[in-house]
Order: structure tokens, then C-alpha cells, then sequence
């Protein structure tokens, strides 16, 4: 026999709680939002109603809208019930929710991967609030990848993830999925997190549930400070001394990893280089251009090594090299890095898989990516004494607190920056 209920969301709340609903039947239930809200000192917890006193007058028209809700949800049971005993529970839920004037299109109401399709249709055409640009590719995939997550993590809990079920139980396992089926590490842990939060954040924009646990100090995006590497000058320029045949695969990597070097430009910008996008201030040459991620208008000198790449392949129409794909530039990177003998030394850095923290001794050429070229660049003029907010200008970063983190400095290029600044001053 079926039975449906109604209890406070938040029945120790000073303000408003939102009434849930509970369908009953055979050992199961179905939990749904009435959408209704009462205080919790006017509501009977035995009677699942509105309590009747005069300090709450409205009680006659709440309760009469329960009563209503609960024919109607017993009614859609009968249905589905009348000629089978074996009841799907997802057919089910959606019949009540049609029934509550959510159809179809309002089930995303309910289902937490509903809703994340829901965002990821709207994505290419919403425009970020903060920028005033259009979201990009790379934030859609994210959200993408979320979803996918997601998925697996309810196939495991043979339960599709509600609004109302994100709270401190569900935060752990999730991460424990994560971290032990997933072998994520802590960084990339806490952007799915990240993702979460922003996820529920829309949601109570859109006044879809008011779950706020999410908003706890608790439920945190943990994040640690991965180690990561920088090619210094000398290296730089033992890179360029290396004897490469010219037409070969390592001299066009080679001349790809000086530009990057050079300009302090991600991978995503350094593939559009043009000549198109010189100009020419007091008789000097610049890049201005605006950056593929953050939509920010850098204006970049033009290095005398930078000059020379142009000059060799002034034949083609942009007078850079054709980039090639990102993977195969970071695999063939450490080939070209290979060869300089100071890479070989081993560094040791802190690495996380399945949430924990484990030390390595590697040797630095197979630390080398795409994206040491701009952590280079950054971290060399930083050593060389140029302001951080210069730099910060060709870089793109919005904050030095962000930019000082970005930055690769050992306590010995420290100490000698250091050293050198005292010389000056003599």
C-alpha cells in the first residue's frame, strides 16, 4: 500500500524550511519538492501539517495544497500500478513530477545530471558575467568531464544524485570515488569540486532547491602547489647551440619551444602567432594580441631570437612555424631537452595520485612541457630584476599574489638575485 508524506527540509530552521514529499510503496520511496515553505514553529510533525493556530493564518490554504498534492501523487501511483506489479522507479518519479507541473523539461528540478546536461546546452551561447566574454571551449569540456564523473559515481551508488543529497556525507564518498576509483589526484580532485559548487550555486540561482551545505567551510576545493620546473638562460641558450640539422623534426620544435620561451604566451596563443600582429611604437616592434583563455589584450617586445625565427621562415605566409598538436609538442619537447646535459639533473618533486602526497627524484627534461616556456619566461625576467607588474602585463595575470605563485624561484636564484641587487646598490 502506498502512503505519501511531508516533512521540513530544515525543521531546526529559524526561517522558512521547504516541504519535501515522500512517496511510499513496497519497501521504497520517492522523494519530491512540494515547493511549498512554512516555519518550522507552525508546522506538526505528526500530522504532516500546517499546525491550525491563529499566529499562523494562512494554515487553511497550506494544508489544503498538500492535501491536494497527495491525491494527485497517489493518483499517478494507481496508474502505473494498475497492471504490473514491477514499478519503475525513474518512470515513475517523472510521472510525479509532471504531476507537480514539472514535466520533462522541469525534471533537471530532481536529477542533478539532468541539470548538468541542462547547463552544458546553455554554456555555448551564456556569456560570463565576470568578463563579458563568451564561455569558452575549455570550461564546456570541464563541465563535460564533471558529468562523466558523475555518472560513474551513480552507478556505484545505484541512485541518481538529487539537489537535496549534496550535503557532507555525499562531499566525502564523492571525493573517496574520486581519489580511490579514479586515481585523481588532490588538485584535480578539487576542480570537479569546484565544478560542483559553481553547479549547485546556478541551481539556487535558479531557486531550483535551498540547500546551502555546499556553501560550508567544509566543503572546500582542495588544491596543493604542484611542482613544477623552469629552463634557466644559460640552458636557453644551450638549446639554441645545439647542432640540428635544419629541416629536421627537433629543429622546428626547437624553434617552437624559443618562441614560447620568448613571448611568455600559452600554447593556445603561441599556435597563432601572425605577423599580423606586429605594431611598431617609437620605432620598436610588438606583439599585440588578445589572449585565447582570458579575452586579456597583451602587448609583448619582440626578443632578437624571436627575430631570427621570423627571418627563417619569412617564406611563409604568417612567418612563424606551423604548430603542431599540444601532446605531441610536449612529447617531442623532452627529446629536443634530452640532449642538454644540465636537464639530466635530478629534481625532486611532490606529486599526488589517489589523494595522497608521494616524492620523486626525476630528471628535469621529462618535467618539460609546452607550459614550462611561459613559466620560464616569467621566472627569468623575474630573476633578471624586471618589476613583476611589467611582467605581469605580457603574462596576463591579474594579481602579483597570483603571479609570485606562478613563478619557479630556488632558494639559490633567490639568494643570488639577492646578491646581485646589494652589488648595485655599492
Amino acid at each position: 500500500m502506498a502512503s505519501v508524506t511531508f516533512v521540513l527540509k530544515t525543521p531546526k530552521s529559524k526561517s522558512e524550511s521547504l516541504i519535501l514529499g515522500y512517496l511510499r510503496f513496497s519497501s521504497k520511496r520517492i522523494r519530491f519538492s512540494t515547493g511549498e515553505k512554512v516555519k518550522p514553529e507552525f508546522w506538526d510533525i505528526k500530522r504532516s501539517r500546517a499546525r491550525q493556530v491563529r499566529s499562523f493564518p494562512n494554515y487553511p490554504e497550506l494544508n489544503h495544497k498538500l492535501e491536494s498534492i497527495r491525491s494527485r501523487i497517489l493518483a499517478v501511483y494507481q496508474t502505473h500500478t494498475k497492471d504490473t506489479n514491477n514499478v519503475d522507479n525513474n518512470k515513475l518519479k517523472e510521472a510525479v513530477l509532471e504531476a507537480l507541473g514539472k514535466g520533462k523539461d522541469q525534471t533537471r528540478h530532481e536529477n542533478l545530471v539532468q541539470y548538468i546536461s541542462y547547463i552544458i546546452e546553455q554554456l555555448p551561447t551564456t556569456i560570463n558575467a565576470k568578463t563579458g566574454n563568451p564561455i569558452s571551449p575549455s570550461t564546456i569540456k570541464v563541465y563535460k568531464q564533471f558529468k562523466n564523473i558523475l555518472l560513474d559515481f551513480e552507478k556505484i551508488e545505484a541512485y541518481k544524485m538529487t539537489f537535496e543529497d549534496v550535503d557532507m556525507v555525499f562531499y566525502n564518498s564523492f571525493k573517496t570515488f574520486m581519489f580511490e576509483h579514479k586515481n585523481y589526484s588532490i588538485n584535480t580532485t578539487g576542480k570537479h569540486i569546484k565544478t560542483l559548487k559553481a553547479v549547485m550555486n546556478r541551481a539556487l540561482d535558479d531557486r531550483l532547491h535551498d540547500n546551502r551545505i555546499f556553501q560550508s567551510k567544509k566543503f572546500k576545493a582542495d588544491s596543493i602547489e604542484v611542482d613544477t620546473v623552469h629552463v634557466t638562460e644559460e640552458e636557453i641558450e644551450s638549446i639554441l647551440a645545439l647542432n640540428i640539422l635544419p629541416k629536421s623534426k627537433l629543429c622546428k620544435i626547437r624553434d617552437l619551444f624559443i618562441l614560447g620561451c620568448r613571448t611568455g604566451l600559452r600554447y593556445s596563443d603561441l599556435s597563432e602567432l601572425d605577423k599580423k600582429y606586429i605594431i611598431v611604437r617609437q620605432g620598436r616592434e610588438f606583439f599585440e594580441k588578445e589572449l585565447v583563455k582570458s579575452k586579456y589584450k597583451v602587448v609583448i617586445p619582440i626578443h632578437k631570437d624571436v627575430k631570427l625565427i621570423m627571418k627563417k621562415y619569412q617564406h611563409l605566409p604568417t612567418s612563424f612555424p606551423k604548430p603542431i598538436s599540444n601532446p605531441n609538442m610536449n612529447k617531442y619537447v623532452k627529446e629536443l631537452c634530452e640532449n642538454i646535459e644540465s636537464l639530466h639533473e635530478r629534481v625532486e618533486i611532490k606529486k599526488t595520485a589517489g589523494g595522497k602526497i608521494v616524492k620523486e627524484n626525476i630528471e628535469k627534461y621529462k618535467l618539460i612541457s609546452t607550459h614550462t616556456c611561459r613559466r620560464s619566461f616569467a621566472t627569468n625576467e623575474y630573476l633578471n630584476r624586471m618589476d613583476s607588474i611589467d611582467i605581469m602585463q605580457v603574462t596576463g595575470h591579474k594579481t602579483e599574489k597570483d603571479f609570485l605563485k606562478y613563478i619557479r624561484i630556488t632558494p639559490d636564484a633567490a639568494a643570488m638575485r639577492l646578491s646581485k641587487a646589494w652589488e648595485k646598490r655599492k
